[in-house]
């Protein structure tokens, strides 16, 4: 026997293992399966990439779940329903037309692939390519006056000074029922499920990156031409950031000379072209 031979079968081989998975399907019935898996991590990934996975149990308690995925036609972003991460957004570039993902490093690994899947049938569905960029984060949430709310915005109740103690604080953005000017100093805004608070006029409250990229009409907040890109700003190198909206020429010049780089953080402005899903 050559030596070559000999060190062939002095290397480890990977050996699988069969796990027993048991997960929810949609039509909420319990099933338990058998995967052979190099983990138990890898094991329950391949379940919660089935079309009919909704969640997976161990010991009677959900360990994995696979958000639903909701599109919203006015903005193009994708949004993990349920939770605060837009993950994916319809782009369109030079007759490109993109479907790109990220954020979903934020997520258990085990959704990953599943969640990839859900991305690509709906850019399948749209007739648009899917592509995800691991290195690219949703663009961070910025401020608007109250009085400027309107009904559906999304605001993160821990800018709140009022609510920002609530229990779902943390996890998800209160959804706006009702903006009413009940004097000329105050502004009640109801959430959903939440509460109705006063709020003197002026205050600032931070809003879900859709909400902010939603605006009509979208104008550059240096001139008054049309916006084709929100962009991040910053003075002190990225440790706070303020996201404005700005037009092709200002865009063109926005990183001339700065000392610090933020062009990750880049939403182009959504087009007419958005399909609708």
């Amino acid at each position: 026997m050559n030596q070559q031979a000999i060190n062939a079968r002095n290397v480890p081989q990977a050996r699988s293992t069969r796990y027993f998975v048991s997960y929810q399907t949609k039509s909420n019935e319990v099933c338990d399966v058998t995967i052979e898996a190099d983990s138990e991590r890898a094991s329950r990934e391949a379940v919660l990439a089935r079309a009919d996975c909704k969640a997976i149990f161990s010991s009677g308690e959900v360990v994995a779940k696979m958000p639903s995925l909701r599109v919203n036609r006015e903005t193009g972003y994708v949004e993990a329903v349920g939770t605060r991460r837009l993950v994916a957004c319809f782009r369109s570039d030079r007759g490109e037309k993109e479907l790109e993902g990220f954020n979903l490093g934020f997520f258990e690994p085990s959704l990953h692939a599943g969640m990839d899947e859900k991305l690509r049938k709906i850019a399948a569905d749209t007739g648009y390519r899917y592509r995800r960029d691991d290195r690219k984060q949703a663009p961070i949430p910025s401020e608007l006056a109250v009085e400027t709310l309107r009904v559906g915005d999304r605001v993160d109740l821990k800018s709140c000074p009022f609510l920002k103690g609530h229990s779902s604080a943390d996890f998800e953005y209160a959804v706006v029922e009702s903006v009413e000017r009940e004097t000329p100093d105050c502004v009640a805004v109801g959430y959903e499920d939440i509460d109705v608070v006063g709020y003197p006029v002026g205050t600032r409250l931070t809003v879900s990156p859709e909400t902010f990229a939603s605006r009509r009409p979208h104008l550059c907040e240096f001139c008054e031409q049309a916006a084709v890109a929100v962009l991040p700003q910053s003075t002190d190198q990225g440790a706070t950031v303020r996201m404005v909206r700005c037009c092709a020429n200002h865009r063109a010049v926005w990183w001339d000379g700065a000392d610090w780089d933020g062009r990750h953080l880049e939403v182009d402005m959504p087009t007419q072209e958005l399909p609708v899903v």
